[in-house]
């Protein structure tokens, strides 16, 4: 009778932990597209655009507060690596 063994090996994959984006305040300038809309933050190497569909409910919220080409301040989660704006708690225009 012939016996066959078999040996199964476990790997363990540890994976970097995913946080979700931190809330933040920002202030900078409203860009408005047909599809995707952004959140035009700081100048120069350190600009950031954080971008949002022109029709979900985060541009919905925004969109209440400030127009295109308006100064806004924004309450909300920003996902810095992807330059998106995933959630928004508050938003204020910027008085000229």
């Amino acid at each position: 009778m012939n016996r066959f063994i078999t040996t199964v090996a476990l790997a363990v994959v540890t994976l970097p932990a995913l946080s979700a984006p931190t809330v933040q305040t920002l202030t900078g300038v409203v860009k408005g597209g047909t599809a995707d809309s952004c959140l035009n933050v700081g100048a120069g190497k350190n600009e950031k655009c954080y971008s949002f569909g022109s029709r979900s409910s985060i541009a919905k919220k925004l969109f209440a507060a400030c127009k295109e080409d308006d100064a806004c301040t924004v309450t909300g989660r920003f996902d810095d690596d992807k330059e998106q704006l995933v959630s928004v708690e508050k938003a204020v225009k910027v008085k000229p």
